[in-house]
């Protein structure tokens, strides 16, 4: 399992990347914010975990 998998599917794809997209901007606190989208623990969704999952993305494994 990796953490760029957000929804958990066995495999990094498009799904999550929308998952980030939805939180996209929201820090700690926001109603928005999901802690799963914070790829990096920063407390901020933004293009670090858009690159933290650009760089496993197409990833794949099994379940």
């Amino acid at each position: 399992m990796v953490i760029e998998d957000i929804n958990k599917d066995g495999s990094v794809n498009m799904a999550d990347v929308v998952l980030i997209a939805k939180v996209f901007g929201s820090i700690k606190g926001d109603v928005g914010f999901d802690a799963k989208c914070d790829l990096n623990y920063d407390n901020t969704i933004n293009m670090s975990d858009i690159v933290k999952l650009a760089l496993k993305f197409g990833y794949t494994y099994t379940l």
